[in-house]
């Protein structure tokens, strides 16, 4: 019911019957979580599943937009902020068709919806991002390379960051 939240992965600190606290969010502000609205639906995460061999990764998107407001009174121009681009990160993966992981992406790239993904960060950060999978089917194939796939992750909110590496 809070759209700062949908589609956000976070961890539940604590639950009961009918509240559960997530950790690291912080509600208390009425403006942007109003009483009363924070009614909706949640799915567990499980289990992980680790990706192997991933040679790159690029994050693209989520750039600060601004509205150009100029009145007919000023000699200057005034940039106020918006909302974000949309974002994306793109791994690029060994292809390694043997590998377990590669039914768990084929999977969420035809299922079409949300689902939890987390990055370990070296030391002892993580992150956790909700996003749409898409997993190429065709290996980039180049002489003398390593043939490659790739798996687009189309970010849906802001990812959250937790100092610990065990989720």
């Amino acid at each position: 019911g809070w759209s700062k939240l949908d589609s956000k992965v976070v961890r539940v600190k604590a639950a009961t019957a009918t509240a559960i606290t997530l950790e690291s969010i912080d509600t208390t502000d009425t403006q942007a979580f109003p009483v009363g609205g924070g009614a909706g639906t949640m799915r567990k995460v499980l289990t992980w599943v680790q990706i192997p061999q991933i040679s790159d990764v690029a994050f693209s998107g989520g750039e600060q937009n601004y509205l150009d407001v100029v009145f007919l009174e000023d000699d200057q121009g005034k940039q106020i902020p918006t909302d974000k681009s949309a974002a994306s990160m793109v791994l690029t993966l060994a292809d390694d068709p043997i590998q377990d992981f590669n039914k768990v992406l084929m999977k969420a790239d035809a299922g079409k919806q949300v689902e939890a993904a987390r990055l370990n960060l070296p030391g002892n950060d993580t992150l956790l991002y909700g996003a749409y999978t898409s997993f190429s089917k065709q290996p980039a194939v180049s002489r003398n390379n390593l043939l490659t796939r790739t798996v687009n992750l189309a970010l849906q909110a802001e990812p959250t960051r937790y100092l610990t590496a065990v989720v």
